[in-house]
């Protein structure tokens, strides 16, 4: 909530990084505490602050420049507004997650992505759960080009764009997002196929992709986490976290990936 705080808590105006994730904060309290009070902020999340709206970013945005990241997923007051707010008054932004903000539509991130002045720098993007198209994916790789972090969950993306998308990126990218994304563009060949397509990948979310099964799964583990010493390919990065709840592999063959590769975080 909006709660009192210590009258000297933001005494020193030298904070970079502050989180009030699944706050009740309003704007009222972003504009007494964040805005005018942390001009030096570069990293900010408010994932989860239901209550944020187009304001409460102009707000934050007018009295913090320097921001360069700012995670925002599931704030669903948001709409296209803000990604005006993004071009217009966050010159600095490098790292901007949009998940589950379902009101921004084509258009505000089409802006975003077309007009942002600090968009070729761009080094995270999450657009989980927004109604985008396979249009508007091509425009981000093509955009942004040195993107570490991507995540499109939950959006009806093809897998010629999938397949693209990580071609382009390929030399920077190391996560990617892929919950939920149609059974007919993350599939066995698509998994194996990004064991020698993304080099520098090391986590990977396919929840929900229930056309993935241990068969693409195995290969890939094989190819980064099976010894890259003896491939010749010592540049591949190994595998660290990979997210396979809800896919076709069977809760022994997780079991067995478990045991056969100990450091890999698996989330199942």
């Amino acid at each position: 909530n909006d709660f009192p705080l210590p009258k000297n808590f933001f005494e020193d105006d030298a904070f970079e990084a502050l989180s009030f994730a699944h706050s009740r904060i309003s704007v009222q309290f972003v504009g007494e505490h964040i805005a005018s009070k942390c001009p030096s902020l570069k990293e900010l999340d408010l994932s989860g602050c239901f209550l944020v709206t187009d304001k409460a970013i102009l707000v934050i945005l007018k009295g913090c420049s320097r921001l360069k990241s700012l995670t925002l997923n599931s704030c669903r007051k948001l709409y296209d507004l803000s990604c005006e707010y993004f071009v217009s008054k966050a010159p600095c932004l490098e790292s901007l997650n949009l998940g589950g903000c379902y009101n921004m539509t084509v258009f505000g991130i089409t802006h975003l992505l077309q007009d942002h002045p600090n968009r070729n720098n761009f080094l995270e993007l999450d657009f989980s759960g927004l109604y985008l198209t396979d249009k508007i994916i091509q425009l981000m790789y093509k955009n942004c080009p040195i993107l570490s972090k991507v995540g499109i969950g939950f959006i009806a993306v093809t897998e010629q764009t999938l397949r693209a998308t990580v071609t382009t990126l390929a030399p920077t990218l190391t996560t990617l997002r892929l919950h939920w994304c149609p059974p007919a563009s993350v599939s066995d060949s698509f998994v194996g196929w990004l064991s020698k397509s993304a080099p520098q990948l090391s986590t990977l979310d396919i929840t929900g992709c229930k056309n993935v099964t241990i068969y693409g799964i195995q290969p890939l583990l094989d190819s980064r986490n099976g010894g890259n010493e003896n491939s010749g390919e010592s540049d591949i990065t190994p595998i660290s976290q990979l997210t396979i709840k809800y896919t076709g592999v069977t809760k022994q063959q997780t079991e067995l990936i478990e045991a056969g590769y100990r450091d890999i975080k698996l989330v199942k």
